[in-house]
C-alpha cells in the first residue's frame, strides 16, 4: 500500500489517500473479466441443455462450466477484499483544512478538548480555554490560520493553532507565522506545541507540515516559541528538515524549572537543595502563627469566588513588582480582562487553582496556577511587601505544594522565571525557538538583520544546514 497526495482545490484542503491494487489488476479490469466469464457461463449452460436433449454426454461442458464458476468466485472474493481495503483507506484518510474565522475557533471547544485528552501534550497553554480568549482579545491585526487534521470518520486528530502577523522595522518587511498565544501582548504562555493524537503522530505531523508548506505564499518566516524538547518536537523537526527549500535555526530560549513530587511533604522538604529553604518550609508557618493572632490559607472552590481571588492576586503581584522598582505585566487592563475570562474557562474545566494566605484577616500572599495531566503549573504570584520579612510567599509555596501532593499530583512546574525557583527544584528543561525560513529575498533580509547583525550566532545551540545559511548570508552582503 502506497501513500499519494490528492489536492482538493475547491475546498482548499489536502487529503492523504491509500491507493491499492490486487495482483496488479485494477478493479475495473476485474469487473470486466467477471462479466466475460458470466457471459461464457451463460453460453455453457445453454450448450449443456441442448447436449442433454440430443442424448449426448455433457461431462466435458460441465467441467468447463465448473472452472468458469470457480474463476467467477475468485474474482468476487478479490473484489470484496479490495472493497474492504478501500473502506479501511477511507477510514485512515487524513484531511487538512485551514480555518480562518473566530466563530469557527469558538465552536471547536468540545472537539479540541477531546483531542487534548488523546494527545501527549501536558501544557495548559495549548488548551482551547487558554488560546481562544487570547485570540479574541489580541488577535487584531493578525490573521487566524488554524490548521485542523481529520480522519476518514471526520474525527479531529490534529491541530496547529497558528496566526499570521507582520513585522515592519524599516530594514525588512516579513510575514511571520507563529502559534496563537505566543505574542507579547496578552498573558504569556509557553510549552507551545502542535496537538496530535498519539496513535497517529507521524502521519498527522506530516499532514500539518504539508499544509504549512502550502501556506508559504502567505508567510516567509515561521517562528515557533518556547518549545519543549519532547518526542513530538523531535518528530516535527525530523520531518521539517527533510526539505531542501527551507532552512531552520534552533536557538536556546531559557529553561523551565520542573520536578517530580514525592508521596509526602516531608520527603519533598528533605529533597529541597538549600538548607535555608528547608528550614523555612518546616518552621515558618508555625512562626507566623506564634507572631499573629490569625493565619489562614484559603483555596478558591467556586466560580463565584474566583474573581475575588484573581483580582487580589493581581494586586499583590503589582505591589510586589513596584516595591522592586519594576512594572507588573498585569498593569495592563486589557491583559487583566483577558486573563480573568481565561481563568473562568479554566476553572469550569477543573484545571485552575487559586489560593490566598491571610494574616489577621488581610490577604498577604496569593498564587494561582493550572493543573494538567498530573502537573501543577505555577503561573502568577505576589505578596504584600510589608510582610516580606515574614516569608509569607515561602509559606504559601509550602502550602501549595502540600495540597498538590495531597491531591495526587506527580509534578510541579515553575515555568521560566526567577532564580529562587532553583531553591525548591533543581531539574530544568531547556526551551527552544525554531525560526523556519525559505530562500526568498525577504526571508534572507530578515535572517541577516535579526540574527546575524545582532550577534545571536553566539547563542545558537544548534544550526541545521549551517553551510546553506552561510551561503544565504553571503548573498545578503553581496547585495
Amino acid at each position: 500500500m502506497s501513500w499519494v497526495i490528492h489536492m482538493r482545490t475547491a475546498s482548499s484542503s489536502t487529503q492523504l489517500i491509500a491507493k491499492t491494487s490486487v495482483g496488479g489488476t485494477t478493479k475495473d479490469e476485474l469487473i470486466a473479466e467477471k462479466e466475460q466469464f458470466e457471459q461464457r457461463q451463460a453460453k455453457l449452460n445453454g450448450q449443456i441443455g441442448r447436449t442433454k436433449k440430443r442424448g449426448e454426454d455433457p461431462s466435458e461442458l460441465i467441467e468447463q462450466n465448473r472452472q468458469v464458476s470457480k474463476r467467477i468466485k475468485q474474482i468476487e472474493e478479490k473484489l470484496a477484499e479490495e472493497e474492504t481495503d478501500q473502506m479501511a483507506a477511507v477510514e485512515d484518510a487524513l484531511v487538512t483544512e485551514v480555518l480562518t474565522t473566530t466563530e469557527v475557533f469558538r465552536d471547536l471547544r468540545n472537539e479540541w478538548s477531546e483531542l487534548m485528552s488523546q494527545a501527549d501534550v501536558y501544557s495548559p497553554f495549548m488548551m482551547w480555554e487558554w488560546l481562544y480568549p487570547w485570540w479574541k482579545f489580541f488577535g487584531q491585526n493578525k490573521r487566524l490560520r488554524l490548521i485542523t487534521v481529520r480522519d476518514g470518520q471526520n474525527r479531529l486528530v490534529g491541530l496547529a493553532p497558528m496566526m499570521l502577523g507582520f513585522v515592519e522595522d524599516g530594514r525588512c518587511d516579513s510575514r511571520v507565522l507563529a502559534f496563537v498565544g505566543s505574542g507579547e501582548e496578552g498573558p504569556r504562555g509557553q510549552y507551545f506545541s502542535f496537538i496530535v493524537a498519539t496513535e497517529r503522530r507521524n502521519e498527522v505531523l506530516h499532514a500539518i507540515v504539508d499544509r504549512l508548506r502550502q501556506l508559504r505564499g502567505e508567510w516567509n518566516i515561521m517562528k515557533l516559541w518556547r518549545l519543549r524538547q519532547d518526542d513530538l518536537y523531535h518528530a516535527f523537526l525530523d520531518i521539517l528538515t527533510q526539505y531542501d527549500d527551507i532552512g531552520v535555526i534552533i536557538e536556546r530560549k531559557g529553561a523551565a524549572v520542573r520536578g517530580p513530587l514525592p508521596p509526602t511533604m516531608t520527603e519533598f522538604v528533605d529533597g529541597v537543595p538549600t538548607a535555608t529553604r528547608r528550614n523555612y518550609l518546616r518552621n515558618q508557618e508555625g512562626k507566623l502563627k506564634q507572631k499573629y493572632s490569625s493565619v489562614r490559607h484559603e483555596v478558591c472552590t467556586s466560580l463565584q469566588e474566583l474573581p475575588r481571588f484573581v483580582d487580589t492576586i493581581h494586586r499583590l503581584n503589582i505591589r510586589r513588582q513596584r516595591s522592586k522598582g519594576e512594572d507588573s505585566s498585569w498593569s495592563s487592563p486589557r491583559r487583566r480582562e483577558c486573563y480573568e475570562e481565561t481563568t473562568k474557562l479554566l476553572f469550569e474545566s477543573g484545571c485552575f487553582r487559586a489560593e490566598l494566605l491571610y494574616i489577621d484577616g488581610k490577604p498577604v500572599a496569593g498564587r494561582n496556577g493550572m493543573v494538567r495531566n498530573g502537573t501543577y503549573v505555577a503561573y502568577e504570584s505576589g505578596f504584600a511587601p510589608e510582610f516580606a520579612e515574614d516569608r509569607v510567599g515561602v509559606v504559601l509555596i509550602g502550602l501549595c505544594i502540600q495540597d498538590c501532593i495531597n491531591s495526587g499530583l506527580t509534578h510541579f512546574d515553575w515555568l521560566t522565571g526567577h532564580n529562587y525557583m532553583y531553591q525548591y527544584l533543581s531539574d530544568e528543561q531547556t526551551l527552544l525557538q525554531l525560526t523556519v525560513f525559505d530562500n526568498s529575498s525577504s526571508s534572507l533580509r530578515y535572517i541577516g538583520s535579526h540574527l546575524w547583525s545582532r550577534g545571536i550566532k553566539a547563542g545558537i545551540k544548534k544550526l541545521v544546514r549551517w553551510p546553506k545559511i552561510k551561503k544565504f548570508l553571503r548573498r545578503i552582503r553581496s547585495k
